[in-house]
Order: structure tokens, then sequence, then C-alpha cells
């Protein structure tokens, strides 16, 4: 499984998340059917809309200085061994 922190050349993560959240959003405004689109989740919701998203890690600041990093985008890529396990385990609707 490949796992980085992208580090981003032309955005800042010290602001807000609104550019991040958009692009990360812009795949579901392309896809007419409402199941079809990938919905964001926290540990307990999978139904979370991108504004409360953009909204709630903006807000997320207590203790943090102007010049810190406020989000991190994390990309994970498993291998096609690794999302067959998972399907198997946890069936095709939970990936």
């Amino acid at each position: 499984m490949f796992i980085n922190i992208t580090n981003s050349e032309t955005g800042s993560n010290k602001g807000s998340s609104a550019r991040l959240v958009e692009y990360l959003e812009k795949e579901n405004k392309l896809k007419a059917d409402k199941a079809e689109k990938e919905l964001w989740f926290t540990n307990d919701r999978y139904d979370v809309p991108h504004r409360e998203v953009r909204v709630k890690l903006d807000n997320n600041v207590a203790k943090l200085s102007k010049t810190d990093d406020k989000f991190f985008l994390v990309n994970i890529s498993p291998s096609e061994k690794e999302i067959l396990f998972l399907k198997q385990k946890y069936g095709e609707r939970m990936l």
C-alpha cells in the first residue's frame, strides 16, 4: 500500500481549506445520480456535506498560529490485491 502526505506547490494549507475541498468535490459535480457520488465522512457519519467539511476544517484552529499547517491531503493507494482482500472481508459496499 502506498501512502503519502501531499506537499502542494501551488496551494497553502495554512489558511482556508476551501480550494482543496472544492477540488476534491469537483468529480461529484459531474455525477448526476446521487448514489454515484462519493460522500465525505467522519468517524460516526457517512453523509457529511462538503460545505460542513470546509467549515469544520477552517474552524479547527485551537492552539494553532497563523503560520501552522491547518490540514493535510493524505493519499492512500492500496494495491489490487489489498482491494480484493478488503472486498472479501467487508463487502463491495464498504469500499
